[in-house]
């Protein structure tokens, strides 16, 4: 197992989830992206946002996972396409070790039920404005 900072209390996987950033962009702000980076220096494992209400851009800084916004799981906002569009994580891990990321692109049926869609297929209008908006990032 790597060495953790002190603050960590002995966590073999330390996950920060922030509530940040605004309603609508495609990525994160500069502020949010240092401040996710700065978590990662502070000795998190992966950094899971969300708020914006849209699924947004992602990074790998240092190794280890910034996940902006993965969008509302389910919410009642269906006034645009990316209100409705979304991402759930499956993470797997070996010990205290992420060795695998899937990020499951899923879309609202009646504003409040997910429906799983093809990573392939359907799931591409979801997973490209991602990973579009990734490239944009600065580095």
């Amino acid at each position: 197992p790597q060495h953790k900072p002190a603050g960590t209390a002995g966590a073999a996987v330390v996950v920060v989830f922030p509530h940040w950033g605004r309603q609508d962009p495609r990525g994160p702000s500069p502020l949010q992206q240092r401040l996710g980076r700065q978590m990662i220096d502070a000795g998190a494992d992966l950094v899971i946002g969300h708020h914006p209400h849209w699924a947004q851009a992602m990074e790998v800084y240092q190794g280890r996972p910034i996940w902006y916004s993965l969008g509302n799981f389910t919410f009642d906002q269906s006034w645009s396409e990316p209100t409705l569009e979304r991402i759930t994580l499956e993470l797997t891990f070996r010990g205290d070790r992420l060795v695998q990321a899937w990020m499951n692109p899923h879309i609202l049926v009646r504003a409040v039920q997910p429906n799983l869609l093809d990573i392939a297929g359907d799931g591409q209008r979801v997973l490209g404005p991602i990973y579009k908006a990734s490239t944009l990032l600065p580095w």
